[in-house]
């Protein structure tokens, strides 16, 4: 027998995975043949081929006398194809703030399943933290496209919480009054009040915060709570005469105390009532006396004015009423006289009655009914003052 005329034999070939594969990867054939080879492909003398193209192939062996053998087994590789590469698409700048986040969401061409580089399998992500973030998308082959362009996220600090105080230091006022705030920081601010100027007036009680928003956009948090408060102001009193020469202001408060004015100038009164030692322009304004960190402080209403003329039924400085009288009258002299000699005398000069009163700086009550009805002369004199009343009892 010619040994050259017989053929070699046929090789097998196998694969190191699945046959079906996706555009883009590639399968492994190998033979298992000891004799040099000759592919379908063309390769020649080389045991493995890397497929990547559909087709279907075979080897064959080469003896040494240049034969070929018969074919091997055939083997077919189906390329299947791949997704389109996806398109990445946010719900807000990627940049954003501690506090927020952005999410990422992925195209669906020919996509029935999703895979990201931070494992997540969704069609859209929630990012909270700085990243680079891709995805790629699995279509019903199990083939995956390539991977997106990636999306880098920042997230960014809050700049620093302000601190914010009124101007003057003072959260305790009067009202009618404003507290000025102020903050602490050179960025936007934007009060509780809704107001965005550098400083915040505001009239009404409550709590106030502020926050700052930096370069990025990204907002701090509120500032401490302050307080502000507005203690009420008792009403605008008006100004009665009740006497010859006695000022009140009405309606009369014995919890608040009063400012007195004679023209421009503030009297060392702080009660409802004033003798009004000349004529001319006087005014009072009511107080409520309240209490704060810094000390006590007085909230003081509208000023109430009375033009306090002469009245020449008060004669000599010297005021008697009523006039007639059932017995109870008052006196009043214009000026705080010292030692006066109050003297009640008969029509006929006859004395009757005296007192030494030691001022005359506020009203004086005398009881006469007891001397019985009739016409009388009542006298006040001191050693700077003299005048005298007719009155009568009735």
């Amino acid at each position: 027998t010619n040994n050259s005329t017989i053929l070699p034999t046929a090789p097998i070939i196998t694969a190191n995975s699945s046959t079906s594969i996706c555009n883009g990867d590639n399968v492994i054939l190998q033979h298992n043949s000891t004799l040099p080879v000759s592919w379908s492909t063309g390769a020649v003398n080389v045991p493995t081929i890397a497929v990547s193209q559909a087709g279907t192939y075979s080897v064959r062996s080469i003896s040494s006398f240049g034969c070929l053998s018969l074919s091997s087994n055939i083997i077919p590789v189906i390329v299947k194809p791949v997704p389109v590469k996806p398109v990445i698409t946010t719900s807000r700048n990627p940049s954003f703030c501690i506090g927020q986040n952005v999410v990422l969401t992925s195209s669906d061409v020919d996509a029935v399943s999703y895979l990201w580089n931070n494992g997540a399998t969704t069609k859209s992500i929630t990012v909270t933290e700085t990243g680079i973030f891709n995805v790629k998308t699995i279509n019903s082959d199990g083939c995956s496209s390539p991977a997106a362009v990636d999306i880098s996220t920042e997230q960014n600090p809050l700049p620093p919480t302000p601190v914010i105080v009124t101007a003057n230091g003072l959260t305790t006022l009067c009202q009618g009054e404003i507290a000025t705030l102020k903050y602490n920081s050179a960025l936007p601010v934007m009060w509780s009040t809704g107001a965005t100027s550098s400083t915040a007036p505001v009239s009404i009680t409550g709590a106030y915060t502020a926050r700052v928003t930096d370069t990025k956009g990204c907002v701090s948090l509120p500032s401490n709570s302050l307080t502000i408060t507005f203690k009420p102001v008792p009403v605008k009193p008006i100004i009665k005469q009740i006497g010859s020469f006695t000022l009140q202001a009405d309606p009369a408060d014995a919890n608040q105390v009063y400012e007195w004015k004679y023209g421009s100038t503030i009297l060392p009164i702080i009660k409802d009532i004033i003798k009004s030692n000349n004529y001319g322009i006087y005014a009072v304004r009511g107080a409520n006396k309240y209490t704060r960190p810094e000390g006590s402080f007085l909230c003081y209403s509208e000023s109430a004015v009375f033009d306090f003329n002469n009245d020449p039924t008060f004669s000599n400085a010297l005021g008697v009423y009523p006039n007639p009288s059932i017995g109870t009258i008052t006196v009043e002299t214009q000026q705080d006289i010292k030692n006066a000699k109050v003297t009640l005398y008969r029509i006929d000069g006859a004395e009757i009655f005296t007192n030494t009163v030691s001022s005359f700086d506020e009203r004086k009550v005398f009881e006469l009914g007891i001397y019985g009805k009739g016409t009388y002369i009542i006298r006040v004199k001191s050693a700077d003052f003299d005048a005298a009343k007719k009155i009568v009892i009735e």
